[in-house]
């Protein structure tokens, strides 16, 4: 009897320990610009929007003063620069509802950082983070998304969403700027014509 008191006891105390640690770490998202990696993931046009998982991060994806726990590496492979990303998860048990920072927190941009503002909630049930402003990812450029706190199992494949500045072709260029001279050369020939008449 002595025996089951003891380990009610015991049960009781590991019991506080482990509510003693149910807050949960915030976690932290960033998305940066880091150089070429060979093993991006190639993101086509048709991919978007594009799913979403984190990994352990490799050595060199992140400068060694972020502690990152979980990585993502992109290849903006479509000819459009992506002005913004907005990322979905679904608020998982591991995630626990966590509250959460985007960028910065102390609201100085780093030269990698893709995106110069940053907006981060948990609507319901999903998680809403939302990267702008600043140079955006380019065509051809590789980005990093990572994420500090929970390990990067904790969150599910989630749903990348851009807002996409279209670059338009060379021959729309050449053939805007053609039809502009054939305008102003049309322009200044009608208002000559008049002119010319009345001197004859």
């Amino acid at each position: 009897m002595k025996l089951f008191r003891v380990l009610f006891v015991l049960s009781l105390i590991c019991g506080w320990s482990a509510l003693a640690k149910a807050d949960v770490i915030d976690f932290k998202m960033n998305v940066l610009d880091p150089p070429s990696l060979p093993y991006a993931n190639v993101i086509n046009a048709a991919d978007l929007p594009f799913s979403i998982t984190f990994s352990k991060c490799q050595p060199g994806e992140v400068p060694s003063s972020v502690n990152a726990t979980g990585c993502y590496a992109g290849y903006n492979d479509t000819t459009m620069t992506w002005n913004s990303l907005q990322f979905t998860f679904a608020n998982t048990p591991a995630l626990a509802g966590q509250p959460t920072t985007c960028g910065d927190p102390t609201g100085i941009t780093s030269a990698q950082d893709a995106f110069g503002s940053a907006s981060c909630s948990l609507q319901g049930l999903y998680y809403i983070l939302t990267f702008y402003g600043g140079a955006g990812i380019i065509p051809g450029e590789t980005f990093i998304v990572y994420e500090s706190g929970p390990a990067a199992s904790a969150f599910p494949t989630g749903s990348a969403a851009v807002n996409v500045v279209p670059e338009p072709t060379p021959l729309l260029l050449v053939a805007t700027g053609i039809l502009m001279l054939g305008t102003l050369v049309y322009m200044q020939r009608r208002n000559l014509l008049p002119a010319m008449v009345r001197r004859q």
